[in-house]
């Protein structure tokens, strides 16, 4: 079967990042790329199962590099920026696995 990686880049998304996460539940494995988040956003995804990596902000380009590179399953989903369409998320994904 078709294993997936999700990774969510993040940074002080506290009030956002219960709702990313529980938008791929249904991946192998959730990594939150964070970038030093002062607020609660690293707690809050680690109690919901994710993996929280920190990563220090040196450009986005590096920091998307490093997420990919915290990934165990080398095949990767993005959640590229906070709030999400939950929907087309999921319809997204539905469309990949049946090809």
């Amino acid at each position: 079967m078709l294993k997936l990686s999700a990774y969510i880049i993040a940074y002080n998304e506290a009030d956002k990042i219960a709702d990313a996460i529980n938008s791929v539940l249904w991946a192998d494995e959730i990594v939150v790329a964070d970038s030093s988040s002062i607020d609660r956003t690293d707690r809050i995804a680690r109690e919901m199962g994710a993996r929280v990596v920190q990563i220090p902000f040196e450009g986005f380009g590096q920091l998307r590099n490093r997420a990919v590179d915290a990934c165990v399953v080398k095949r990767f989903l993005q959640i590229p920026e906070l709030p999400i369409p939950l929907l087309s998320c999921d319809a997204f994904v539905s469309r990949l696995v049946a090809v």
